[in-house]
């Protein structure tokens, strides 16, 4: 059987990558620095070039991702990173292991940070930014090319950092870094989603309007759902502090 998953899955990977319907992610940074996309493949098993995330992106540079279809993505910036001449090292905010490249294998990165979430169908795609891991730059993704005129952009341009509640603050050398999520900071079930029978039970915090008050499209936490959807689309484009 576990043969079969993988015969299957780098069967798919092969026929998407060939697929016309491949769409283009144009990652861009508007930040005054350089930061370092992360990038990860939910419900991956077969690694390859495209689907890797961890590179540079200095300020006003671009990077295309060219994705097949069905398949979801966190998109995220990390930030104050230093990696030596072999990928080796780590980033103050976002890291996601000691190395510049994020493993798909057991490495979410360690939050705070500002995620993008896309999920790509046959027919309609899913996206939104989220803030339920905090917050460490302001990101957007909006639909790109032929028809995306119709359709709204999802982001969280405002600066947490500077409006940060006092208790949420992650600091850095004395300068605030990131806005850390209320179940991070306190981990208990009112900020955590869940009841005594672990089930979820999501409800809107001080800390949720707080968040959506400065960033009105994005998600807040699991008590609300704050996704767009469209059609027809084959380009994205994820901003970065824009």
């Amino acid at each position: 059987m576990a043969f079969f998953r993988q015969f299957l899955i780098v069967t798919l990977v092969s026929l998407f990558i060939l697929d016309s319907e491949a769409k283009i992610i144009t990652l861009i940074n508007k930040c005054n620095t350089t930061i370092w996309p992360g990038l990860q493949v939910l419900l991956a098993r077969q690694e390859s070039e495209f689907m890797k995330g961890g590179f540079e992106l200095q300020p006003e540079q671009s990077m295309n991702i060219t994705t097949p279809p069905l398949w979801e993505f966190f998109i995220w910036a990390r930030t104050g990173c230093s990696f030596d001449s072999s990928g080796n090292g780590g980033c103050i905010t976002g890291d996601c292991g000691e190395n510049v490249r994020c493993s798909l294998q057991n490495q979410f990165p360690n939050p705070p940070f500002t995620m993008v979430t896309i999920s790509l169908g046959q027919e309609s795609d899913v996206y939104g930014v989220y803030l339920g891991s905090g917050f460490n730059v302001p990101i957007s993704i909006s639909p790109n090319g032929p028809g995306s005129d119709k359709y709204n952009s999802s982001s969280c341009t405002s600066d947490l950092t500077k409006n940060c509640p006092e208790e949420l603050k992650v600091t850095f050398n004395g300068q605030v870094v990131a806005c850390t999520s209320p179940c991070l900071a306190f981990n208990t079930p009112e900020f955590c989603c869940s009841d005594s029978d672990g089930q979820n039970n999501c409800k809107a915090t001080k800390y949720t309007k707080v968040f959506k008050d400065l960033c009105p499209a994005a998600t807040a936490d699991n008590s609300e759902q704050n996704s767009n959807m469209c059609s027809g689309i084959s380009q994205y484009l994820v901003s970065f502090c824009g």
